[in-house]
């Protein structure tokens, strides 16, 4: 699997984007390794959680900023799709709502015409939620890949003796 993914990964010396050039170049951003791998999946559940539209592109700005795999990094800000978006955003909502203490009615629907009518409040209940859901989120998933690598190397020095 490792070979397919580095196969496939762009080399340094394809990359051609001009001014990102400089930014784009770090080995970091292209390498398959337990540091890169979990700080990259890491930022692509932060970025997924986020209530913007623009989840790729945040990804990739902050898989530059941290050094981790850019790649899986916008692979993972999949976990927020058009099948997945109306439940995690439904979840923040109602995470943030009860956070902050907006009160909702018992007839509650959440619908884009809830959301006009009370704007001010379902936004930062929404990044509230959003915020409070995308840090637990990477949280675990950093220290996920981290415990499943070092239950790989346990299995490995076992299977030695």
């Amino acid at each position: 699997m490792k070979a397919t993914l580095k196969k496939y990964s762009p080399k340094r010396e394809n990359v051609n984007l001009g001014w990102l050039n400089k930014h784009l170049t770090d080995p970091e951003l292209w390498k398959w390794n337990k540091r890169s791998i979990a700080k990259g999946f890491a930022v692509g559940l932060f970025c997924a959680f986020l209530p913007v539209p623009v989840h790729m592109l945040l990804a990739g700005i902050l898989a530059v900023a941290f050094s981790a795999n850019i790649l899986l990094s916008l692979l993972v800000v999949w976990v927020n799709n058009p099948i997945t978006i109306v439940p995690i955003f439904y979840f923040t909502y109602k995470l943030g709502a009860s956070i902050i203490g907006v009160e909702i009615d018992p007839g509650f629907e959440f619908s884009f015409g809830y959301l006009m009518d009370n704007f001010w409040s379902a936004t930062l209940a929404l990044w509230v939620g959003g915020i409070i859901t995308s840090i637990v989120a990477s949280i675990l998933g950093y220290f996920s890949i981290i415990s499943i690598y070092r239950y790989k190397a346990l299995k490995r020095v076992k299977r030695l003796k």
